[in-house]
């Protein structure tokens, strides 16, 4: 279960030393409909299916020293300073 109490849904994310599929591609990380900036901060919004902990572990891979967080059950991400 994720920050949000939900079930994972969709295909895993791929991991460091493994190729991305189209099935991945278009179903998560990073498929998003809007990208906005506020007070500094990014935060990424889709219309697709929620994202979940797995797309939240991927972010903070991609952004070291920052922390993911879900937001609007689940479909926008936002990057915070610190972890």
């Amino acid at each position: 279960m994720d920050q949000l109490g939900t079930e994972p849904e969709g295909p895993e994310l791929p991991g460091p030393d493994e190729s991305w599929t189209y099935d991945v591609l278009v179903h998560r990380w990073p498929f998003a409909t809007k990208v906005e900036l506020i007070d500094g901060l990014p935060i990424w919004s889709t219309d697709g299916g929620p994202w979940d902990d797995r797309d939240v572990r991927a972010a903070e891979r991609t952004f070291p020293g920052w922390r993911a967080e879900l937001g609007d059950r689940g479909h926008s991400l936002t990057l915070r300073r610190g972890r």
